[in-house]
C-alpha cells in the first residue's frame, strides 16, 4: 500500500499535492461526467461542503482534483436530492452519520482559500457591476453630448435669423416714423420667421418619428438602444433649410411675385 499512495501522489501538510499518476483521480469536467451532473453543479456542492468545514477536496496547485472519496461523497448528494433532500439535509447528515470518512482540512487552508478563484455568482455579481457602470458612463457622455449639439443648434438658428434679418433692412431710414415702422415690421417678421421655425421643427420630428427603428436608434454599450440624437438633429435641420423659404413665401403670399 505503501509503494501504491508513493506512485499516485506526494502528500503534505499544506493544501496542495502533486500528481504522479492520474489513476484513479478527476478533474472537475471528468469528475462531472462520471457523477453524471453539470460542472457548475458538482463545484457548488463541493464548494459549499468546503465552506461548511464539512469535507475538503485535494488540490494540485489552485485546482481541485477529485478521487473515490469524493465520487461517493457526490453520488450519495445525487442519491438525497433524487429523494427531494434539501442541500443543508444532505450536508447534515454527511456530519451526523458519519457515512464517509471525510477528509480533514489542510493547516494552510484558511491562507489558501482567499486566493480560489470566484464562484460564478461572485463573477455574475461583478459583472454587472461593471455593466452598471459602463452604462451610467455611457448615458452621461451621451447627454451631455446631445446637450452640446442643442446648444449649437439653438445658436445657428439664432444666427441664421439675425443674417436674415440685415438683408432685409433698409440701409438708412430717414424719419422717426419710418424707423417706428420698421422696428414693428422687423419684430412680426422676427415672429413669423420664429413661428414658421417651430412649426417645420414639429413638422420634421413627426417625420423623423414616422422612420424605422433601424435608422432612429443606436447601440449603446452592452445591453440597450436609445435614439441617434445627432443623427436626428441632421434630419430636423436639414428638414427646417429644405421647407424654410417656400414657408416664409406662403407666409407672406410672395409666391407669385
Amino acid at each position: 500500500m505503501a509503494n501504491q499512495s508513493e506512485k499516485t501522489i506526494h502528500e503534505s501538510e499544506s493544501s496542495s499535492f502533486v500528481i504522479n499518476d492520474m489513476d484513479g483521480f478527476y478533474k472537475i469536467g471528468e469528475f462531472a461526467k462520471k457523477v453524471g451532473k453539470h460542472v457548475n453543479t458538482i463545484d457548488g456542492w463541493f464548494r459549499q461542503l468546503e465552506e461548511k468545514h464539512i469535507h475538503y477536496v485535494q488540490r494540485s496547485g489552485k485546482e481541485r482534483i477529485y478521487d473515490s472519496l469524493d465520487l461517493s461523497i457526490a453520488q450519495y448528494i445525487c442519491e438525497k436530492r433524487d429523494q427531494n433532500w434539501s442541500l443543508t439535509a444532505i450536508w447534515d447528515s454527511l456530519v451526523e452519520k458519519d457515512i464517509f470518512e471525510l477528509r480533514p482540512f489542510p493547516i494552510d487552508y484558511e491562507e489558501t482559500k482567499e486566493r480560489i478563484v470566484l464562484n460564478s455568482e461572485d463573477m455574475d455579481n461583478l459583472l454587472i457591476l461593471k455593466a452598471k457602470g459602463v452604462i451610467e458612463q455611457t448615458l452621461q457622455m451621451e447627454t451631455e453630448k446631445i446637450a452640446r449639439q442643442l446648444t449649437q443648434l439653438r445658436d445657428e438658428l439664432r444666427q441664421e435669423m439675425q443674417n436674415e434679418l440685415k438683408a432685409m433692412l433698409p440701409k438708412q431710414l430717414s424719419h422717426p416714423e419710418e424707423q417706428q415702422i420698421e422696428r414693428q415690421r422687423r419684430t412680426d417678421l422676427l415672429i413669423a420667421h420664429h413661428k414658421i421655425r417651430v412649426q417645420l421643427e414639429k413638422e420634421a420630428e413627426e417625420e423623423w418619428n414616422k422612420k424605422p427603428e433601424s435608422e432612429r436608434m443606436k447601440k449603446v454599450g452592452w445591453f440597450r438602444k436609445e435614439q441617434d440624437a445627432e443623427k436626428k438633429m441632421d434630419f430636423i435641420r436639414q428638414y427646417v433649410n429644405n421647407h424654410f423659404e417656400k414657408r416664409v413665401k406662403e407666409e407672406f403670399d410672395t409666391g407669385n411675385d
